[in-house]
């Protein structure tokens, strides 16, 4: 009986502890590849990273700068440069689910949803130059 409610005890204390402790090493490991994204794509600058910890799903808002290090002439011949010449800039919302069980579709400790979330003016932008041009 004893054995029983000791093996009772120590799995509803692991079973909050487990998912606490993937979810600081799974931080670390997704702000450390936040952090290389300036070195595999130089044309890309991560202006802000917001991340927020949570027991059974975490949320990272990611703020990237395209063409941020170079000249205007060059970002204006840039397919990516917007209409005013002004780097690009778009978030990504990351909801990362991890513990011991992340949901029926995950194989492994974590899963990462990602949402791209783009400003008004790229919205407008984008819109007008798929626009059909009348003569």
């Amino acid at each position: 009986m004893k054995k029983l409610l000791l093996t009772v005890v120590v799995l509803v204390l692991l079973y909050p502890t487990v998912p606490w402790l993937l979810g600081r090493a799974i931080e670390s490991r997704v702000t450390e590849i936040t952090g290389d994204i300036s070195q595999q794509a130089p044309y890309l600058t991560v202006v802000e990273s917001h991340y927020k910890r949570g027991w059974y799903t975490s949320e990272q808002d990611v703020t990237i700068e395209a063409l941020g290090g170079m000249t205007p002439g060059q970002a204006a011949t840039a397919a990516l440069a917007s209409p005013t010449g002004q780097p690009v800039r778009f978030t990504i919302h990351n909801v990362i689910h991890h513990g011991l069980v992340c949901g029926a579709t995950c194989i492994g400790l974590a899963r990462i949803d990602s949402t791209p979330v783009f400003s008004d003016e790229l919205r407008l932008s984008s819109r007008k130059s798929s626009a059909p041009r009348t003569p």
